[in-house]
């Protein structure tokens, strides 16, 4: 699923079994050309969003959307507000939250987004 490449406290998915709701959390995601350096789509989770880093970025090739796709097997385009991606906007907060979870059971703060 993804791979170790995780901030520390925050959960790596290694089978699908282990995702709590299969149709909230995505596996592939479509990344901009700008950011492609390696196999993986990296973010520094926090469940203070002021805290959180982006490394990659999503593909906005589309309208201004890229395809993502989840553990249940659906994919669905999705508008992205901004390009690149901040920690603060509601793209990186719907990335985090649709990315892992904490591992101590620390809910996201709000705004939780769908």
């Amino acid at each position: 699923m993804n791979g170790d490449d995780v901030t520390s406290g925050f959960t790596t998915f290694k089978k699908t079994s282990s995702v709590p709701s299969s149709s909230q959390y995505f596996v592939f995601i479509d990344e901009s050309s700008d950011t492609i350096d390696n196999a993986h789509f990296k973010i520094g989770f926090d469940t203070d969003y002021n805290n959180a880093t982006f490394y990659d970025n999503p593909a906005a090739y589309h309208g201004g959307s890229g395809n993502v796709s989840f553990v249940d097997g659906h994919a669905t385009p999705k508008k992205w507000d901004a390009t690149p991606v901040t920690d603060m906007d509601p793209d990186g907060i719907w990335l985090m939250q649709h990315g892992s979870f904490s591992s101590d059971g620390t809910p996201w703060s709000s705004p939780l987004l769908p």
